[in-house]
């Protein structure tokens, strides 16, 4: 489920030339220009939407009703149990803390002394490795080869799972569980402090508090719907951290030595404050979906809960409206049996809101053939931000775009990309890394370098002297 989060709202606008509809264009569109609203799947809850209705003063037990149909309010049962799979891999490196015990069949097999301890558990043939070691580079002591059965580390108040200079820290019991030629690495922790690890990952942790607590209900009913099927077909876990089910990035991480907590006051509020409430539609949880923008209508999601409803509270979202090119080079390349393109425009749509509604299915002429897509194909091949959208053509290239809001670290937004990308033209933002929406410490430091070398202070920080100059050299 794709979901996606402004951390700090930002805009882009677009300067461009004239434009002709595609089928009337003279000759052939070099370009297609595509307007759209929204950020995200449509589905259940508006992000946006819900921080209006919150700042407005609508207290969470009202917002959910906005976007979720005919639903009752519920208490689940108490001390339930979340188990998340974090990652997959042939070995993973976990430090435990001091009390940290590793055991397999109930039996221990290593234990922490004094000190915390890395362990490094790996697949190899038909069994798994434990190996023990004071740092993380070694050197490495194996302690036990094992068949290969689940490896189990618990006693500690964290476990730390390494990867490259970061390591994640979890609350719970981590269990290791054979996987193919792997393992999965799992989680397992009360369900509240899973709400509480993922609100600020899905939500800025300084919204209205009555839009966390709107979010904390629906990332806990999610929870509790998927883990639901996932126990019916007996799966060893429950949920993935991802954003194709909720983002779990536990409470802490170290990161190049650095140490922050993932947690926040106001986040761990809205999880407690609304314990154990869950969304239920004929006495059962509901499937809980949720995207940042709607762009002014959410779409249905094929349940009765999920019915399509104006959502007015949009409007104030950074990509309630948004604008993206498309070249006839890029069409042909990811089509390229239709020869040269003629012509793209949508055929079917849902019929809800501007431009007829949500687009379902595209068409795509060119001089060999024509063929039909459906409206999700061509929004992942682009990397639209929704299916909301509608195309228009001109036979002239855009003229460039202009930054118009500033952003900084932690923004989680569709036009981080375009940054990247002006960095790396720049020769700023490293080759090989993939663009992204994310504003990391990667995007960071390649806008510090660009402002070094612009003679700009040196924040990493996407303000109105870089932005001038951005849009300058545009």
């Amino acid at each position: 489920m794709r979901r996606f989060i402004a951390i700090i709202m930002l805009a882009v606008a677009i300067n461009a030339t004239a434009q002709l509809p595609a089928s009337a264009a003279t000759g052939a569109p070099r370009v297609f220009i595509v307007d759209g609203h929204g950020w995200g799947h449509g589905r259940g809850m508006g992000q946006y939407g819900a921080r209006a209705l919150a700042a407005a003063g609508t207290p969470w037990n009202l917002i959910l009703p906005k976007y979720y149909s005919d639903i009752r309010l519920a208490k689940t049962a108490p001390r339930q149990r979340m188990r998340v799979l974090l990652t997959h891999g042939k070995g993973v490196v976990v430090k435990g803390d001091l009390r940290a015990v590793v055991s397999t069949v109930g039996r221990p097999i290593a234990v922490t002394k004094r000190v915390a301890m890395y362990f490094w558990i790996a697949r190899a043939g038909n069994a798994t490795v434990i190996q023990v070691a004071r740092s993380r580079s070694g050197p490495w002591h194996k302690v036990r080869t094992v068949p290969p059965r689940t490896v189990t580390i618990t006693g500690m108040k964290a476990a730390g799972i390494v990867e490259g200079s970061t390591t994640r820290w979890y609350r719970g019991t981590i269990e290791l569980v054979p996987s193919g030629r792997g393992l999965d690495v799992i989680d397992t922790v009360d369900l509240d402090h899973y709400v509480a690890e993922v609100i600020p990952r899905e939500m800025p942790a300084w919204w209205p508090i009555e839009a966390l607590k709107a979010q904390a209900v629906a990332a806990r009913t999610y929870a509790l719907r998927v883990a639901a099927v996932a126990r019916a077909i007996h799966r060893n876990h429950d949920i993935c951290a991802t954003t194709a089910c909720q983002v779990f990035g536990g409470y802490a991480w170290t990161k190049n030595g650095t140490y922050q907590i993932l947690e926040s006051r106001s986040t761990n509020t809205a999880a407690f404050a609304t314990a154990r409430y869950i969304m239920t539609y004929k006495g059962r949880a509901i499937l809980a979906e949720y995207s940042s923008s709607t762009g002014g209508y959410t779409t249905s999601g094929g349940v009765p809960y999920l019915a399509p409803r104006p959502d007015p509270w949009d409007a104030s979202a950074p990509l309630h409206d948004w604008t993206e090119t498309i070249s006839a080079a890029e069409v042909h390349a990811a089509w390229p049996s239709v020869g040269a393109v003629r012509d793209v425009r949508v055929i079917a749509r849902d019929g809800r809101g501007d431009f007829g509604g949500r687009a379902l299915r595209v068409q795509i002429t060119g001089s060999r053939h024509t063929i039909r897509v459906s409206a999700a194909s061509f929004v992942a091949t682009f990397g639209l931000p929704s299916d909301w959208f509608r195309l228009r053509g001109t036979a002239a290239p855009r003229t460039a775009m202009k930054f118009t809001f500033d952003m900084g670290e932690g923004t989680h937004n569709g036009a981080v990309p375009y940054l990247q990308q002006r960095l790396h033209k720049a020769g700023y933002f490293p080759k090989g890394i993939r663009y992204s929406t994310y504003f990391g410490p990667i995007t960071q430091s390649a806008l510090q370098a660009y402002q070094r070398a612009n003679h700009i202070s040196a924040t990493g920080y996407l303000g109105p002297k870089t932005r001038a100059r951005l849009n300058a050299t545009s």
